[in-house]
């Protein structure tokens, strides 16, 4: 029974991640950035006739792109991954989802999508 209630219970959780994930795919626009004690609006990116979107997609894939120039990411559910083109590396920008939000927080930055 206990063998039983344990697969019950993975079973579930998968489902759950898995159900999460699929709910994050399609494009995300910019809504607010903020860098070095300044915010910018996605007003302020219109008014400039810049555009970020960040695209999720199936299979754990996504695109940053800005302006048409795209990076290939891949995704976990706590992070992006991106591989750093001149070192090779791997480069893990962590993210959390809010209200339909993705929020992107790193070295004193923050990046908001909304979808």
């Amino acid at each position: 029974m206990k063998k039983v209630f344990g697969i019950l219970c993975i079973t579930l959780l998968i489902s759950i991640v898995t159900a999460c994930g699929k709910g994050m795919i399609g494009t995300y626009e910019l809504l607010e950035m903020e860098s070095s004690g300044e915010r910018y609006t996605a007003k302020d990116f219109k008014t400039l006739g810049i555009k970020y979107q960040l695209i999720i997609q199936d299979n754990n894939n996504a695109i940053f792109s800005l302006d048409g120039l795209q990076q290939q990411l891949t995704y976990n559910e706590k992070e992006f991954i991106s591989k750093n083109l001149t070192t090779g590396e791997n480069e893990y920008i962590p993210y959390k989802i809010e209200n339909n939000k993705i929020i992107i927080e790193k070295n004193g930055e923050k990046f908001v999508f909304q979808k």
